[in-house]
């Protein structure tokens, strides 16, 4: 159990010692880097920080055993980022898979792909940038080396195995290998992993709101039209007026209303010809006037 110990160190006692060396790993669980969760524990435990500051080899000599005890523990650094470049890696190999499914997908999924093309380049050249001025004064054989890493999709699990090996920041580089990980994730955070859920849960709503329109006998649009033209424009139609609605909360200036009088009447109105006018009724309205409005409402879309 972690409880803090404000005894002065002169004045602690065997059971306050056992305690503040307990509340030691609960203190480097709290907090990512060993030397945070050291920090922690000296403010924690009084006397731990009067002997921090009596003796200067204390702190050092502490930091050291804790970066044994975090590497080797199951909570630890070794096991979060090998659990973490193996999620990358899946991240990968789901962004592959699904890319090709758009790929296939033909006209109709190529938003999609080009989205999700350009989110995959813009996390790789951004990696390819941090791994340029993190060797920019290293041989060109060293920096093709981490380029190729980053090109092949390996640079998340060669970071989590450089930080498991405890391997130390290397002579003529910007920063330590658990920096240069916390970069590299936050690119694919921010250019890749965030961007494929947003296009991928975008493909499916709208893959799910064609088949609701299909199963329940709605999909077809009301332009009077025949044959594959007729299933091309429902298609656009609804694509297109889903992507209005999810995105700006408007209907193309038509009020839903509007469109359901407008199906219905090009559906179940029967023209009833008037005797002597030459000119007739389409569900109230003149023929003329059905014409007009409906020329009126495509030209909205």
């Amino acid at each position: 159990m972690n409880r803090a110990v404000s005894t002065k160190l002169i004045c602690v006692s065997d059971p306050e010692a056992i305690q503040i060396g307990k509340n030691l790993i609960p203190s480097l669980k709290s907090k990512k880097l060993v030397e945070a969760g050291v920090d922690v524990w000296k403010l924690q435990n009084k006397a731990i920080k009067e002997l921090m500051e009596k003796h200067d080899w204390f702190l050092p000599m502490i930091v050291i055993m804790s970066k044994g005890i975090v590497k080797t523990a199951a909570w630890g650094l070794l096991w979060r980022v090998t659990i973490g470049g193996a999620l990358s890696l899946g991240d990968l190999a789901t962004d592959i898979l699904v890319l090709l499914q758009f790929w296939n997908g033909g006209d109709k999924m190529s938003t999609f792909k080009d989205l999700s093309l350009i989110s995959l380049s813009a996390s790789i050249l951004l990696q390819l940038m941090v791994v340029t001025f993190q060797n920019r004064k290293k041989k060109i054989s060293k920096l093709l080396k981490e380029w190729a890493i980053v090109l092949i999709g390996m640079k998340g699990p060669w970071d989590a195995y450089r930080v498991a090996i405890g391997a130390e920041q290397e002579k003529d580089t910007e920063f330590d290998p658990i920096m240069e990980m916390s970069f590299s994730k936050g690119i694919e955070i921010f250019a890749e992993s965030i961007p494929a859920i947003l296009i991928q849960s975008s493909a499916i709503l709208m893959a799910i709101y064609l088949v609701m329109k299909i199963v329940r006998g709605d999909f077809t649009y009301w332009l009077p039209l025949e044959g594959c033209l007729k299933i091309l424009m429902s298609i656009l139609m609804r694509v297109a007026v889903q992507i209005i609605a999810a995105f700006t909360g408007t209907n193309a200036g038509v009020s839903r209303m509007d469109l359901l009088r407008a199906k219905r009447a090009s559906r179940n109105a029967k023209i009833q010809p008037l005797g002597g006018t030459g000119s007739s009724l389409v569900g109230g309205l003149d023929q003329e006037e059905f014409k007009r409005e409906m020329s009126r409402r495509g030209s909205l879309f």
